[in-house]
C-alpha cells in the first residue's frame, strides 16, 4: 500500500483497555505525512499488543518514522518487531522507543536489520523508565543523522535486557552510539558488542 500526504500520522495502532491486538503491517510505503510515520502504543489496563513492521520504505515525515510506546498500565504489554525497513529523511527520528514505569507492564522490542538515515536528531533513540523491557537493537545500519547520536539509550529503569549488537554506524554528527545510566538502586548489564561506529 502507499500511504501519503496526511496531516497526521501515517499508520495509528493502538490496542486500549483491556483489547488483545495482532498486526502485521509490511510492503508499505508511508511518507509525507505531518506527524509520525508509524505509531504504535498500548493503552489502559490488561491490554495485549502484539505487532511486526517489515519491508515498509518509511520517509519524510514531519516527527519521527516509527515510535513506539505504551501507556504503563498495569499488566499491559506491548511486543513489536521492526525489521527489513527504510527508514529515512525524518524532522525528529528514525525509530523512537519509549517506555514508561507501570505495574507489571511490559514492553519486549526487537529492531533489527533496518536502514535508518538521514534523521534530524537521533537515528534510533531508546528511552527506558521500565524494570520490565528487553530491548534489542541488531544488524541496523543508521547514518547520516545531522544532530546527535546514531544510537542513543537513555535507560532510568532496572532493565532486564538491553542489547546493542552488531550494528553500524557512521555520519552521525556527535557519534555512533551513546549509552546513558541513571538508574542507581541496582545493577544494569547492558549488552554493546560488535558494533562498527
Amino acid at each position: 500500500s502507499i500511504i501519503r500526504h496526511t496531516n497526521g500520522r501515517g499508520l495509528y495502532l493502538e490496542g486500549q483497555n483491556g483489547a488483545n491486538l495482532t498486526a502485521s503491517l509490511q510492503n508499505n510505503a508511508i511518507h509525507n505525512h505531518a506527524s509520525d510515520g508509524i505509531y504504535l502504543s498500548a493503552t489502559g489496563t490488561h491490554t495485549l499488543v502484539n505487532a511486526t513492521v517489515t519491508n515498509n520504505q518509511v520517509y519524510s515525515n514531519t516527527n519521527s518514522g516509527v515510535y513506539i510506546t505504551h501507556s504503563g498500565g498495569t499488566d499491559t504489554a506491548l511486543t513489536a518487531t521492526v525489521t527489513g525497513n527504510e527508514i529515512h529523511t525524518h524532522n525528529q527520528y528514525g525509530i523512537y522507543l519509549y517506555s514508561p514505569s507501570g505495574s507489571n507492564s511490559t514492553f519486549t522490542t526487537t529492531v533489527s536489520n533496518n536502514q535508518v538515515h538521514d534523521s534530524r536528531y537521533y537515528g534510533i533513540q531508546v528511552e527506558n523508565r521500565s524494570a520490565t523491557n528487553d530491548v534489542q537493537i541488531t544488524g541496523n545500519t543508521v547514518y547520516n543523522t545531522s544532530y546527535n547520536w546514531g544510537i542513543y539509550v537513555a535507560n532510568s529503569g532496572n532493565s532486564p535486557r538491553l542489547e546493542m549488537v552488531n550494528n553500524t554506524v557512521y555520519g552521525c554528527r556527535d557519534g555512533g552510539l551513546y549509552f546513558y545510566n541513571s538508574y542507581s538502586s541496582g545493577t544494569v548489564t547492558p549488552q554493546i558488542v560488535g558494533n562498527t561506529l
